[in-house]
């Protein structure tokens, strides 16, 4: 089989997971209600938040010399700045129990991530295996799939971390 005719499998394989994922979401209703004490919680997530992407994006300017920041391209580096709110509010909210609505249930977030960390893992591993440089610089294209699966990673973590030691106490 040719390198396409893999590839190609492989999309489709993904493509059914995400299908299955889709199915199981809509059943499941990840959509949830929060009471007070969770949308104050959550509300200082995003705030802590929208300071470490700026905060990042400012450090990003001032090491840019001459547009460039060494090593990593501007495109992957908004990536970077995504995900890094992105995991500053997850891991706020779950760790004070804002994260996962009062109706829902922590598997259904677990399989999303889970299946979210496989799907990256198989961008990022062909990437590993043909380098992560364009250019002498991490791109887009070449780290994306292993930074969502190193922010899918820890909010996995971070959701079981705390969904079994509340069942402790």
């Amino acid at each position: 089989m040719s390198a396409r005719q893999i590839g190609f499998i492989a999309g489709l394989i993904v493509l059914l997971g995400i299908v299955v994922i889709c199915a199981i979401i809509k059943k499941s209703s990840l959509k949830g209600e929060y009471d007070e004490r969770q949308e104050l919680i959550r509300g200082r997530g995003y705030k802590y938040a929208l300071l470490t992407v700026m905060v990042f994006n400012a450090i990003c300017l001032i090491f840019g010399v001459e547009g460039q920041v060494p090593y990593f391209s501007w495109d992957y580096l908004t990536l970077v700045s995504i995900m890094l709110g992105t995991l500053v509010f997850g891991v706020y909210s779950i760790r004070h129990d804002a994260f996962i609505g009062l109706n829902n249930n922590v598997r259904s977030f677990v399989v999303l991530f889970a299946a979210c960390i496989i799907a990256n893992l198989f961008g990022g591993i062909h990437h590993l295996q043909q380098g992560l440089l364009e250019n002498g610089q991490v791109t887009f294209a070449t780290g994306s799939n292993l930074t969502l699966s190193v922010g899918f990673v820890i909010l996995l973590i971070t959701i079981l971390v705390q969904h079994f030691s509340s069942r402790e106490d």
